[in-house]
């Protein structure tokens, strides 16, 4: 959780925000479910999941790195997102991406991450599947 301090005519005033980074829950919450990635640009990509079924969604943070190692993976965008699907901006044509969201109660406790999906670097030419169409071969 995230506080704010704000002083007002010499009072403080204290705002609690609620903001992905948050300490883990001691209660089991449910992250989303079926985690895609899908390029649309060399520097663009959109992803989209399923909700979680926990009962006090807020919202979910999302997050990309180049590796699977934890260390790796920073906040994708600065907000929390309420919506089930997220276009990620300013990519790197020739990199690979790694993603994962978790979801972040109303309470403000952040659940687990899903599982690492993985968005290959952008290729401008898409793969040519030939069937054999007729019976000929």
């Amino acid at each position: 959780m995230k506080v704010l301090i704000v002083f007002l005519l010499g009072i403080v005033l204290i705002a609690l925000t609620i903001g992905c980074g948050s300490s883990s829950s001691p209660r089991v919450i449910k992250p989303p479910t079926n985690l895609v990635a899908s390029r649309i640009s060399g520097d663009k990509a959109v992803l989209s999941w399923e909700a979680s079924a926990d009962s006090d969604v807020a919202g979910y943070c999302i997050y990309r790195g180049l590796t699977t190692e934890a260390s790796s993976f920073t906040q994708a965008g600065t907000t929390l997102f309420i919506s089930l699907t997220y276009t990620d901006t300013g990519l790197t044509s020739t990199d690979g991406y790694y993603y994962a969201v978790s979801t972040l109660t109303t309470d403000s406790q952040e659940g687990p991450w899903t599982d690492a999906v993985y968005l290959p670097p952008y290729s401008a030419s898409l793969p040519i599947t030939i069937n054999n169409i007729g019976g000929q071969k």
